[in-house]
């Protein structure tokens, strides 16, 4: 092999001179190298390794492998804490080393005929960038001469047999020439999905949708913030915006009878606060767009474009293309709290559905039934964020996004089940994936998400990023001194963990680390030492764990955020306020006596209900009469007495003195949400500022003693439609 530094040639690195390509190797592909490795069986479901190695190839390929020491991986990757010590703690060199193996097998097996290698040297974090090289010394022949030779004994044997061997010798010359040729020829390249970016256009375009005959497509691409439909020939020319407003749309797909173009139009929210959204259709050259069918969303089309499937709320529906004749699919799987879209699509045929069900918050998998309703059939079995699911043109196939193997990319799996196999090498966020009705070639959105703590002092309205990672990050909430904050984030291998870090950014530190277990939703104890938060796995119970790290105890067994929402413990520590939620919809507040499990009902049902720092009342919003976020804010005394109505919204905290509600107000898009505070009377109210952008599932915010407020934005990067062959195995 020929080791080629990774810096360029006779090259020291500087800070910030960022990264020069080396000989023959250009950074496209080093890049396409790590994606292919990220999806390969090896890595596929080892997040850890796969963290390690995206971590390393990026920094080096950025131009800071001299910051790969062993402190930043233990606490950028395998995040350790700032209090990380190497002395004591093994697990970079563990990791690396296990990180050796795996690449030593990749390349074994799937990787043997890569044109770029990646390698670690003994000792080191920084890798290496290798090209190939054949060895072409008489050593490496494939029969070497030694091996041929005659000896003098061997002639006097073989005496009688002296007339055969020219002929023998001439069929040996042939044969070693046979294999020098096999071995040595010039072979062809292997066969790779050659990708073209559409998307070479302002703005940031998503879910597309091809025409009949795939010449043309549609999507989303914004304009003033506020997204459109807007269509464009692949061939050629401007892409044409269709439709216009002051509502957002989403989701368009081209009829197969080149009719008319379907979407969605309206504010979203997550599928189980959702009715004000309705599907519309426009000509697909433009027009006048016309309202199908009122509070339904993300439609689909069956093959023959006579009938469309979409979700009402958490059911699936199907009408004809004209909004009419809608019917339920009977014997879908409900749940207490649908937090991810079903997003369902036709067989290539229309006797089936394929849908996304969550399970575990936004959490789930694919499952198909017969779209005349019956008994459902789960697909996947991964409990991961996934959707988009599409059917391959002749059935052989459905291609979904998921997070099966760490980051969102596109998968493949049989309509029967099955091992689902990577659709493209990349390492995400690959979404939306739409394939041609000639099965040549799929779409589908490329972008990059980052989730970032945020603090805003609303002194100063100063922001500072306390902490930016490509993981989720959800549900911060400051400690009841205001020095730390706790959130939860999804980690390696589908783990997901509990996690605190001080104010000023310093110190993170995992709080639960039991391998296999998805941890969520913490809030602190009133002293401070601990954190109560819901286990989905290995068990589903309602938990508590010390500060300290160690066993959590069960608190309440059986306990899951989709039934038992939004769980506080009181300032005491003896009771617990939740929301009670059956299929999507909060019917009770309850206080639960942790000694005597013995429950008392508010009399409103309160969701996210949250106490008072005395501890005698209970806030939170009231849903029954609202058809958006906003629902009414209630503040209901925890001993007796009536509910007040405060105002409209919804995730209220209380100040610190328990004078004033803060709260958020839906806002123009489903990533933004406006932060107001009014009296704990009801006046007073007034506008603090936008916090955008915002993880779309989970609007949550947090205050501290201080009256500065957490959240998490979430930042997306570029979406871009990108185009590539597709073929069924």
């Amino acid at each position: 092999m020929a080791e080629t530094n990774p810096f360029g040639p006779r090259a020291e690195h500087r800070e910030g001179q960022g990264f020069i390509p080396p000989n023959g190797i250009a950074p496209e592909a080093i890049e396409a190298e790590l994606h292919k490795i990220l999806a390969s069986t090896e890595f596929a479901h080892s997040e850890r390794h796969r963290r390690f190695l995206r971590f390393t190839v990026e920094r080096a390929l950025q131009g800071h492998a001299d910051q790969l020491k062993e402190y930043v991986l233990g606490v950028e990757v395998f995040d350790r804490g700032t209090a990380f010590d190497p002395r004591t703690d093994s697990i970079v060199r563990t990791e690396a080393t296990r990180l050796r193996s795996k690449l030593n097998e990749y390349y074994q097996t799937q990787g043997r005929n890569d044109r770029v290698i990646i390698e670690f040297r003994k000792g080191s974090y920084r890798p290496i960038f290798l090209e190939p090289q054949r060895d072409l010394s008489p050593d490496s022949l494939p029969t070497a001469q030694k091996d041929l030779r005659i000896t003098p004994e061997d002639r006097k044997k073989t005496s009688k047999f002296k007339f055969w061997l020219p002929l023998a010798s001439v069929a040996l010359f042939g044969l070693l020439a046979g294999l020098w040729w096999w071995e040595f020829r010039e072979k062809p390249a292997a066969r790779h999905q050659r990708q073209h970016l559409v998307s070479t256009f302002p703005g940031s375009q998503r879910a597309a949708s091809f025409s009949p005959d795939a010449s043309m497509i549609t999507f989303i691409n914004a304009v003033d913030g506020v997204s459109q439909v807007w269509v464009k020939n692949l061939a050629q020319g401007d892409p044409v915006q269709i439709t216009f407003g002051e509502l957002p749309a989403r989701y368009p797909r081209w009829s197969p009878r080149n009719d008319q173009i379907v979407f969605v139009l309206g504010v979203d929210m997550p599928p189980a606060f959702r009715s004000s959204l309705s599907i519309w259709s426009i000509p697909p050259l433009g027009g006048t767009p016309r309202k199908i069918i009122e509070n339904g969303s993300y439609a689909n089309w069956s093959p023959d474009g006579t009938r469309i499937v979409f979700e009402r709320g958490d059911q699936i529906w199907t009408a004809k293309a004209d909004g009419t004749d809608q019917s339920r699919v009977e014997g879908v799987p409900s749940g207490d709290l649908l937090l991810a879209d079903r997003m369902p699509a036709f067989s290539p045929d229309g006797s089936h559905l394929v849908f996304f069900h969550s399970e575990a918050g936004p959490r789930g998998d694919f499952w198909i039934i017969s779209s005349r309703g019956g008994q459902p059939r789960r697909l996947t079995f991964d409990v991961s964020m996934g959707g988009s699911p599409t059917w391959a043109p002749d059935g052989r196939s459905i291609v979904f996004s998921s997070e099966r193997a760490g980051s969102m990319t596109l998968w493949r799996i049989p309509p029967s089940g099955g091992s689902p196999e990577p659709v493209l090498v990349s390492a995400g966020e690959d979404t939306d994936p739409e394939i041609s009705r000639d099965g040549k070639n799929l779409i589908y959105t490329h972008s990059r998400k980052a989730s970032i703590l945020t603090m805003l002092d609303l002194r100063t309205n100063k922001t500072r990023e306390l902490r930016e990672t490509r993981e989720i990050v959800a549900i911060p909430q400051f400690a009841p001194n205001g020095n730390k904050i706790s959130f939860f984030s999804h980690q390696n291998e589908g783990e997901i963990h509990l996690f605190t870090i001080n104010t000023d950014g310093s110190n993170l530190t995992q709080i639960t680390r039991q391998k296999g277990e998805q941890n969520i939703w913490p809030h602190w104890s009133s002293d401070g030492q601990a954190l109560y938060f819901y286990q989905q796995r290995p068990t589903t119970s309602f938990r508590k764990i010390s500060l300290n790290g160690g066993q959590s105890i069960e608190v309440v067994p059986g306990w899951t955020l989709e039934s038992q929402h939004g769980a506080q413990v009181d300032p005491k520590g003896k009771f617990v306020v939740y929301a009670r939620m059956t299929k999507s919809v909060h019917t009770s507040t309850l206080v639960r006596n942790l000694e005597s499990a013995k429950e008392v009902s508010l009399n409103r049902p309160l969701r996210r209900p949250r106490w008072s720092r005395d501890g005698n009342f209970i806030v939170g919003s009231d849903y029954r009469s609202s058809t958006t976020r906003d629902g009414d804010i209630c503040i209901c005394p925890v001993e007796s007495g009536a509910c007040q109505k405060v105002t409209k919204g919804y995730n209220p905290v209380w100040s610190a003195d328990d004078s004033h509600i803060y709260f958020l107000r839906t806002g123009k898009s489903k990533d933004r949400a406006a932060l107001w505070s009014v009296s704990r009377e009801g006046t007073n109210e007034k506008w603090i500022t936008d916090l955008r952008p915002m993880y779309p599932i989970a609007h949550t915010f947090d205050v501290s003693p201080k009256g500065e407020i957490v959240y998490v934005q979430l930042k997306r990067g570029r979406e871009e439609l990108w185009l590539t062959e597709f073929a069924n195995p």
